[in-house]
């Protein structure tokens, strides 16, 4: 079948996760869904990436989160976590950020950040 297929073959990842992506994720096997990010562009979630991922990821199980941020990425392409840690843990953003519900809207904040806090 091809959920069948899809679900041996592929993976979704999200670099500016919106609500309908976390959505959509919650719908995949829970090891197919993936957040990573690699630039800082104004169009993106930086530099409110934390703050934005805390609003979309909301509910989120601290498995779920280590899992989306990090393991299933790390799992597919074989990263090696033990020699990733000290980077991952200057750069982050963690699980506990992550999992830390979201309060306060920054002063100024971007439109990716704007978007995400919007009403549902």
């Amino acid at each position: 079948m091809p959920s069948e297929y899809f679900a041996r073959n592929c993976w979704l990842g999200v670099s500016q996760p919106r609500l309908v992506d976390v959505a959509a994720g919650r719908e995949l096997p829970a090891d197919r869904f993936m957040w990573g990010n690699d630039y800082p562009h104004d169009e993106d979630t930086y530099p409110f990436t934390r703050e934005t991922l805390r609003i979309v990821f909301e509910g989120y199980s601290q498995s779920d989160l280590d899992a989306i941020l990090s393991g299933n990425a790390a799992k597919l392409y074989g990263f090696d976590m033990a020699k990733l840690a000290p980077l991952a843990a200057q750069y982050g953003p963690t699980v506990a950020e992550i999992a830390e519900p979201f309060t306060t809207m920054p002063e100024s904040p971007n439109q990716a950040l704007r978007f995400a806090k919007a009403p549902r």
